[in-house]
């Protein structure tokens, strides 16, 4: 087997070994997933709009046709948050000083009413965790701190409100319609910073 012309000191066997691919597609499945689901979503917002222009079916119908089309792009967000996590170094899935399994993470996401209150503590964990390992790869931390506070506080009022007053068609909408814009902001750029993170060359310790 002859060597590499460019670089002849490097022996043949390690020459088959191909680079080990750190940097995946940006967006990621899971961000599709979850785009189509609240697609999903606002479809079955506007036809129970066009069977019911008045608003006027009982509110048991109204959560539960609201719970069907929520339940999707909040499926769609817990594999995108297990995929996340996946992503960041074994080292940084601490949380609450215990070691996080992404599995462990996901599993939490889906625990009714709790998952509401999770989605505070994961998404602001998260944006810790990105921003820490791009501080280690000299780059500015730019995770999305404030809109990983700022969807599931948005998404807790969408789901607790009802209970307490009778929202109009045009309050819907606008909850129905800015909510997803900001939850696919944040994915986004989570994503785009933690793949720059892992990009981005480590930086060579001084002797």
């Amino acid at each position: 087997m002859s060597l590499d012309p460019a670089n002849p000191y490097v022996a043949p066997e390690a020459q088959l070994v191909a680079p080990r691919q750190t940097l995946r597609r940006v967006p990621s499945e899971w961000f599709y997933a979850f785009a189509l689901a609240e697609a999903a979503y606002l479809t079955g917002f506007g036809v129970t709009l066009a069977i019911d222009p008045f608003w006027q079916w009982p509110f048991y119908a109204q959560y539960a046709i609201g719970f069907l089309f929520w339940a999707m792009p909040w499926f769609a967000w817990v594999g995108w948050e297990r995929e996340l996590w996946q992503r960041l170094p074994r080292r940084d899935r601490v949380m609450d000083f215990r070691l996080m399994t992404p599995n462990t993470i996901a599993l939490r996401c889906l625990i009714p009413l709790y998952n509401l209150y999770w989605s505070f503590i994961v998404n602001r964990a998260a944006c810790q965790r990105i921003d820490q390992l791009r501080a280690r790869r000299r780059l500015p931390r730019t995770a999305p701190r404030i809109l990983a506070i700022l969807c599931p506080l948005i998404e807790v009022i969408r789901h607790i409100l009802p209970f307490f007053m009778r929202l109009s068609r045009a309050s819907w909408f606008i909850l129905a319609t800015v909510l997803p814009l900001l939850w696919i902001a944040y994915m986004f750029r989570a994503e785009r910073a933690l793949a720059e993170a892992h990009s981005a060359k480590k930086p060579r310790r001084v002797s």
